[in-house]
């Protein structure tokens, strides 16, 4: 079987899509958190999408959502209702411009609460909402700019907030909150550029998740403090970073996923001295590293996915050398300047799936790896970013 080398046009920023699904990973731990929520009896959920389904509501009810329905009357509703013992409250495009209807006493049980996709702009009175013990609170999507009065919000008990593509500037109140118990932490696509103020105290101490991505944020020496030693993913693709020394001082004995791609990076020297040895994921796709040997004395001796696309490397021989030989199953070379990958004809390597594609300067007709791996077990392509 022949591969057809076919030229693909560079994605645009905003098209570059993340190893991971985000969505996904946010509805994994809230499904978690769901699930705690079971009794040994039956739980009443109801799924409201129409004006019908309104008359549905009742006291009872564990879980209420309500999606893609603009209706007045949403509101009503829930106020008119006097539930015993609602958990869950999930409202997504609804076009809800407020969450002032949660300060009613008929809140007071939930411990989930997200109203994703809205346009609401402001969470100044959320801090009068009856609700204390909330463990997930997830207002993404929407058209918030100022988060000023979250410390003033005593969610103790708090493990999820997301308050991902809003319109937030600064966070110092996020620090403050005194949320000792927050898990993750999602705050992408937002126009943050200082994130110093997160070391204020140690309500973060039990962070395991950050998600920074898509922001404006150009330093990150913060990351250095012993705040973050539990961090076990960390998103800081799409920003303006350029140096990343610091990482060599950061106590991140536990992080597994570290994303770094489309930034302004052009030297990797510190993944010599980096104190961190559980990596499985490192993405630096979309920088301007053009030597990669520092890869070479690293302590990566469980990463398993490596992304390096489109960046301006020329060789890989370091590769044959690297702590992760044996254990990398899937590795992006896409778009660089690669003059040869034969490198990668060895047979101690056990990729699932290998991308070169893109390189100009590469004569793929005399690349020895075809005969090397088999077609049926390895995603093998010429092609990137499928």
């Amino acid at each position: 079987m022949e591969d057809e080398i076919v030229e693909k046009p560079k994605l645009e920023q905003n098209e570059i899509k993340p190893e991971k699904s985000e969505k996904q990973k946010e509805e994994e731990l809230k499904n978690e958190l769901k699930e705690e929520l079971k009794d040994i009896g039956e739980i009443q959920i109801v799924e409201i999408k129409n004006e019908d389904d309104l008359k549905k509501l009742n006291e009872n009810l564990d879980r209420v959502e309500i999606t893609n329905l603009q209706s007045p009357n949403i509101l009503k509703a829930l106020n008119t209702i006097k539930f015993k013992k609602l958990e869950v409250l999930a409202l997504s495009n609804t076009n809800m411009n407020s969450i002032d209807f949660l300060i009613n006493e008929n809140f007071k049980s939930l411990i989930i609460f997200e109203s994703k996709n809205n346009k609401i702009n402001s969470i100044q009175k959320l801090s009068e909402a009856p609700f204390k013990d909330l463990k997930v609170l997830d207002l993404s999507f929407n058209e918030i700019s100022s988060i000023d009065n979250l410390s003033k919000c005593l969610f103790k008990n708090l493990e999820i907030l997301i308050l991902s593509n809003n319109h937030i500037e600064k966070i110092n109140q996020i620090a403050a909150c005194g949320f000792t118990k927050l898990n993750k932490l999602d705050i992408c696509n937002n126009k943050i550029t200082n994130i110093d103020c997160l070391v204020d105290n140690d309500s973060l101490k039990n962070l395991e998740y950050l998600y920074l991505s898509d922001n404006n944020i150009s330093k990150i020496s913060v990351l250095e403090k012993e705040i973050f030693k539990n961090l076990k993913e960390l998103q800081l693709d799409s920003n303006k970073i350029e140096e990343i020394d610091v990482l060599a001082n950061a106590y991140f004995t536990e992080l597994k996923e570290l994303y770094l791609y489309n930034n302004q990076i052009n030297n990797i020297d510190v993944f010599s001295n980096v104190k961190f040895n559980k990596l499985n994921i490192l993405n630096l796709g979309r920088n301007n590293i053009t030597d990669i040997k520092p890869l070479e004395s690293s302590k990566f001796t469980e990463l398993t996915k490596l992304d390096l696309f489109d960046n301006k490397i020329k060789s890989i021989e370091v590769l044959k050398n690297v702590p992760f030989k044996q254990t990398i199953k899937e590795l992006d070379l896409s778009y660089n300047s690669l003059e040869s990958v034969d490198i990668l004809d060895d047979k101690t390597f056990n990729f699932e799936e290998l991308r070169f594609g893109g390189n100009d300067s590469l004569d793929y007709s005399n690349t020895k790896i075809k005969d090397i791996y088999d077609m049926h077990k390895i995603k093998y392509t010429f092609e990137s970013l499928l």
